[in-house]
Formats: structure tokens, sequence, C-alpha cells
């Protein structure tokens, strides 16, 4: 959303737009498909958890992932060692979820048919946080973008995908 919002305010100065596993914002992302209930349901155990402890925390994260997942298979050691490299180095494990809370930005509802920048839109196929519509609707509402699906990934883009990834931004920003 904040690089929608760059290219909206700062035209000038963006060369081109990569969205991943991202979504419209206005009036359109009211039609579109919800949130898993799953994912809320887990993240409601968040208010339990001792993040001081490690053993405790790190399962949490690493669960929290797989259920981002998509059907390729859950890349359980690189989640946990993810989830063991961010335990280790953040001092507020709780504010990863802050983002939900943000507010405001609404003269910027509803005017993606503006960015006129080259947009890359990369968006996997069975993501429960942001279905796959949302990717859809950005290509949409983005004039000229091109989407890339990540078949089978979730929300957490799995290393199968990687290399498909980098030529693709490599490829808009030549």
């Amino acid at each position: 959303m904040i690089g929608q919002i760059l290219a909206l305010r700062y035209p000038d100065r963006i060369d081109s737009l990569t969205l991943i596993a991202s979504s419209v914002f206005g009036k359109e992302a009211e039609k579109l498909p919800p949130m898993d209930q799953r994912i809320l349901d887990y993240h409601t155990k968040s208010a339990s958890i001792d993040w001081s402890n490690q053993e405790e925390t790190v399962p949490y994260l690493a669960g929290g992932w797989e259920i981002l997942s998509g059907t390729k298979p859950y890349e359980e050691k690189r989640m946990y060692k993810l989830a063991e490299r961010e335990a280790a180095r953040a001092k507020r494990l709780p504010s990863r979820f802050n983002h939900a809370l943000l507010q405001g930005g609404g003269q910027y509802y509803d005017r993606l048919s503006e960015i006129t920048i080259p947009t890359l839109i990369i968006h996997g196929t069975e993501d429960p946080a942001l279905p796959y519509e949302h990717g859809l609707a950005l290509a949409k509402a983005i004039a000229h973008a091109n989407l890339i699906a990540l078949d089978r990934t979730g929300h957490e883009v799995h290393s199968e995908d990687w290399a498909q990834i980098i030529e693709s931004i490599v490829g808009i920003s030549s």
C-alpha cells in the first residue's frame, strides 16, 4: 500500500512498482473476499504469548507462517530458522501486528488508475490473507500492470518462486 501511495504522490520519483501479495484500497476493496478466518483465529493466541520466551515465540511465529502458506510444501525448517532470527533481533515482537491498525490515506482511495509507471503485481493463487482476487483487482485497477500468478503459493512467498520473482522484477526494472 505504501508503494502505491508513493507512486500516486511522487510519480516523478518512482521508476517502477512491484506489489507482492497486496490489494487495492477504496470502494473496490469492499467487494473482495476477506482474510481467511483461520488466520484471525490463530492470532487471537498472540495475547497469551510470552514474547520474551523464544521456546514459545518461535513455534508461534513459524505456525503463523504455515497458515499463510498455500499448498506447496510448507518449508518448516526455513520458517523456524526465520522465526529464530526474528525473535532474536526484534525488540517488540507484538508490534509486527501494528500495520493492521493503520488508518488514513483516504485521499488516495480509488485512484490506482492514475498510476502510469511500469507495475508488476506478484500474487499467490492460494493466498489466505489477501485472496488471489485482490491481485486480480490490482491488475485491473492499474493500467498496463503485469500480473504474475504464483501457482499454489499463499501469502508467504515460497522459495520455489524466488527465481520467477527475481526474473520478473529484473524484467520490469530494465
